[in-house]
């Protein structure tokens, strides 16, 4: 069977082709086809995983960095976007940060936390 970049054969002499998984990859040729851009493998782990900080693109051909905003899910599969009180002012965040004393994100997916104003105040992390 050949596949597309991104999928393998679901099983040997199958026809059927299935994606990477969420996290994993698959962007290269395997080296006996140089010329056309489709693959022959055929078993999930021909798929590579996606680096710290990455995840893998909807047709799983190359893995992607989180926006601004974002950490990468706990199963390392997804963005998620951070919660309310902390945010991510980077790319390749694994991790959101909580606002410190006197500042606060009220929206999901922040990029940056704002200050209090007038008698307001948080106690920060």
């Amino acid at each position: 069977t050949t596949c597309a970049l991104g999928q393998y054969a679901a099983a040997a002499g199958s026809a059927a082709c299935s994606l990477c998984e969420l996290g994993r990859y698959m962007a290269q040729f395997d080296g006996e086809e140089e010329e056309d851009p489709r693959t022959r493998h055929d078993e999930p782990d021909d798929c590579e995983p996606c680096a710290a900080g990455l995840v893998s693109t909807d047709d799983r051909t190359t893995c992607e960095v989180c926006a601004p905003g974002q950490q990468v899910s706990t199963d390392g599969m997804s963005c998620d976007p951070c919660p309310l009180g902390y945010f991510a002012n980077g790319i390749r965040i694994t991790k959101c940060t909580a606002c410190d004393e006197g500042e606060y994100a009220s929206e999901r997916g922040s990029a940056a936390c704002q200050p209090c104003s007038g008698e307001r105040w948080t106690s920060g992390k």
